[in-house]
């Protein structure tokens, strides 16, 4: 399975991404800096903000699931809403 994990750089999203990994998941890890995502390993990295929907856009391509802790992220007038 395909996921795009947002905000990957976060203790517990890591944790998720590397569970993932280790699990034959391929993981694109959706990052505001790519420098500071620099020791994910096994992960494809999309630089970008989940607040911008060209960036969403980018990530998701090709994506089968999405884990977000965000629980809203408005993007111009529309707002996309988690659910878990």
């Amino acid at each position: 399975m395909k996921i795009l994990v947002s905000g990957a750089t976060g203790a517990t999203r890591r944790l998720i991404v590397s569970k993932a990994i280790a699990n034959g998941d391929a993981i694109v890890a959706l990052v505001r800096s790519k420098a500071k995502a620099a020791d994910i390993a096994g992960a494809e990295l999309v630089e970008g903000d989940a607040r911008d929907a060209a960036a969403l856009t980018r990530a998701i391509s090709g994506c089968d699931a999405v884990i977000s802790s965000t629980s809203r992220i408005v993007v111009g007038r529309s707002a996309i809403a988690a659910t878990g």
